[in-house]
């Protein structure tokens, strides 16, 4: 399994760019850059999606609606 193909697998399963970092033995940059790289491609979806709006768990009042429930149920930021 390549390097990149480990990241998408931790991002896959909602770790960190840092976790993912540490646990693949890569810097932080790199991480973000598979992330964007994926992003672009459509394998991972972007999580600004759910968390910028405010009704995601990155919201200030967490998960909100049980779609941000639904949606925000794998992230490492979810409270």
């Amino acid at each position: 399994m390549s390097v990149s193909d480990r990241v998408l697998a931790e991002l896959s399963v909602g770790a960190t760019v840092p976790a993912i970092a540490r646990k693949v033995g890569v810097s932080q940059v790199f991480v973000q850059v598979v992330l964007e790289h994926y992003e672009r491609l459509g394998l991972v979806g972007a999580a600004q999606s759910l968390c910028a709006s405010g009704t995601g768990a990155c919201g200030p009042n967490g998960a909100v609606t049980d779609a941000a429930h639904v949606a925000c149920a794998g992230c490492a930021f979810a409270k």
